[in-house]
């Protein structure tokens, strides 16, 4: 499964009056098909409206966490986690898995664009 959490509205919307999405589709499904779920339920607008907070700070977007990620450790994305504040600063962990098949997890800063291998 790949699912993405989107806000139709762009980051400028405040959280609560946004639409907070998730597009999500089987990728073995060839075309990729996705479909949309506007979220209801409280897990869920809790966990999105905190990444929205999250990237509406960041001076980076999702493609960017990635790239910052390959940078350090070359191969396939296969899961950005949940961003969140560790250590006082917010954080995406983007899990890359090699050449050799060995995933990695990298964290990136998303104020800073600064990678480190947990």
């Amino acid at each position: 499964m790949l699912s993405v959490y989107t806000v139709p509205e762009g980051l400028g919307v405040e959280p609560e009056k946004a639409t907070l999405t998730e597009f999500g589709g089987a990728v073995s499904e060839s075309p990729f098909k996705p479909s949309a779920e506007v979220f209801a339920d409280k897990e869920h607008i809790a966990r999105s409206a905190v990444h929205m907070t999250l990237f509406q700070q960041s001076r980076y977007t999702l493609a960017q966490v990635v790239l910052q990620a390959l940078k350090q450790v070359p191969g396939i994305p296969i899961d950005v986690r949940n961003p969140m504040i560790r250590g006082k600063r917010p954080v995406a962990d983007v899990v890359i898995v090699d050449s050799y098949e060995q995933a990695f997890t990298v964290t990136v800063d998303l104020l800073t664009g600064k990678t480190k291998i947990l």
